[in-house]
């Protein structure tokens, strides 16, 4: 695909009274086969069935309302048939399309890196939508290096370098132990074959022999078993491990020849330990920091430019004393006050879709604005607008909360980076500073009489907006109800292994 322009505006021009070939979908789309995955050829291919692809069925459907609506009540016959006149072109040509849905997906949801002709040694995330020259492509799965990966985000990058750096980790410990696993097999009695390939190397032993055992005795009187005996305790039973001879009259049990060189094997144990240790602490504490950096530093974003206030004056929701305050440490590009109505917005948000799915479901010519009882006509309006009365009253109640004005994080966004560091160096301190007010506090400035928590924020990529007002209880719920779910995971997996031993 060469851009996302001439893509769209192609797709804009598709035919709807036609199922689709492979060979028009590749020329109407832009986009050669070679470059679709596997997925979106399969849907192309089905899409030439009815029973797959809706396109037509769905048109009959609409023009059918389409022609019912013309005889209705609501205006006049001519006045309906103007609406109808100007809205059935539009309202077709805004059927879905599953060509128009692949290529969408592919082109804008589906991460693609930029196309280089010359000195492609990296892949560089494209923006969704957006022109390049030379064109896009989508990311592949086996070419792209773990440096690439950072553009999708510092932690996504960090993640992947960790894999890789466990995997190199674990690897050579593994060859650490080959000396281990040719002393157990050296000593085992099995040999490498395709029958023993399972077992060689390992802990298991089949030279083995039986012995006679003192002082153990026979469990009962028509036992096979033996357990040993103590002074005025009776005798233990131990489940298949010590036995009653019958012809000699005799306890045994199987012993073990197996004695390998465990000194030596024990040596390369602890090698091995100390180093994955050794590595664990290199990979975490120093290698990860300079990746972080390194990251941080190849992509510029917000937070490199921003600062943020946690636990700030609940009052102090105006941006432009804020504004003021940060000024000292240089130019202030914005400011964002973030208030305690996460509810609120989300019932608005709820509302909306409402709305949209409102105009969707009211036949041409009618607008989600008219009148009530108007709308109500309509069989299909009738639930939503319950819905939408329903939210509205929740809207009502959330609004009456006192909390919603409250400021719960302030984001200060500067015009360099030096002004961002100026700001932290300034404003930060540590927590028993801040809590016994110490006198090194006096040298801080405070914002309202108060000293301020900032610290440098998340990447964006990392923030959970939705959670932003989420109190100190909730996320200490939500963690405590997590690890209890993956201890009982463990222990449920524990169980099961125990069980099947």
């Amino acid at each position: 695909m060469k851009d996302s322009t001439p893509l769209l505006k192609k797709m804009g021009k598709v035919e709807y009274s036609t199922l689709p070939t492979l060979d028009v979908i590749e020329n109407d789309l832009d986009d050669e086969l070679s470059e679709m995955t596997p997925s979106r050829r399969v849907a192309l291919w089905l899409s030439r069935y009815k029973w797959y692809n809706c396109q037509d069925q769905t048109a009959k459907i609409i023009k059918t309302k389409i022609a019912d609506f013309r005889h209705t009540d609501i205006g006049s016959p001519s006045e309906n048939a103007i609406l109808v006149a100007e809205d059935e072109n539009s309202i077709l040509k805004e059927i879905p399309d599953i060509r128009k849905s692949w290529a969408f997906y592919e082109n804008i949801t589906l991460p693609r890196y930029v196309v280089k002709s010359k000195n492609q040694k990296g892949y560089e995330r494209a923006r969704p939508g957006e022109n390049y020259e030379e064109g896009t492509k989508l990311f592949p799965i086996f070419k792209t290096k773990t440096a690439d990966l950072a553009d999708f985000g510092l932690g996504i990058g960090l993640y992947f370098k960790t894999i890789v750096g466990l995997a190199v980790m674990t690897g050579v410990a593994g060859l650490f132990n080959i000396f281990v696993i040719v002393k157990y097999g050296e000593s085992s009695g099995t040999e490498m074959s395709y029958q023993d390939i399972l077992i060689y190397g390992s802990a298991f032993c089949t030279n083995t022999q039986v012995v006679n055992i003192e002082n153990f005795v026979r469990s009962g009187e028509g036992d096979d078993q033996c357990g040993p005996v103590y002074e005025g305790v009776p005798p233990e039973t131990y489940l298949h491990r010590y036995t009653y001879d019958q012809e000699t009259q005799t306890c045994q049990v199987l012993k073990n020849n197996c004695v390998p060189d465990f000194f030596s094997m024990g040596i390369v144990h602890y090698m091995s330990m100390l180093f994955i240790i050794c590595a664990m602490y290199i990979m975490f504490f120093v290698t990860q920091k300079k990746l972080a950096i390194q990251y941080d530093e190849e992509e510029l974003t917000a937070s490199d430019y921003s600062v943020q206030v946690t636990h700030p004056p609940k009052r102090a929701i105006n941006p432009d004393e804020w504004r003021d305050f940060f000024s000292q440490f240089g130019e202030v590009n914005s400011c964002t006050v973030v208030l305690n109505n996460e509810k609120l917005v989300k019932a608005l948000v709820t509302r909306r879709r409402f709305v949209d799915q409102l105009e969707l479901v009211l036949p041409p010519g009618i607008d989600v604005k008219a009148d009530e009882a108007e709308i109500l006509k309509f069989k299909d309006a009738q639930p939503l607008m319950k819905k939408i009365k329903d939210i509205e009253a929740e809207i009502i109640e959330l609004s009456k909360d006192k909390k919603i004005d409250e400021v719960i994080n302030v984001f200060c966004t500067f015009e360099t980076e030096n002004s961002q560091r100026k700001a932290l160096a300034a404003l930060s301190c540590g927590y028993l500073q801040r809590t016994l007010n110490m006198k090194s506090m006096a040298k801080i400035p405070k914002f309202l009489d108060e000293h301020l928590v900032v610290q440098e924020p998340s990447e964006p990529t990392a923030i959970r907006w939705d959670s932003l007002d989420e109190t100190w209880s909730v996320r200490i719920r939500e963690r405590v109800i997590s690890n209890f779910i993956s201890i009982l995971i463990i222990a449920g997996g524990a169980y099961v292994v125990s069980y099947i031993n």
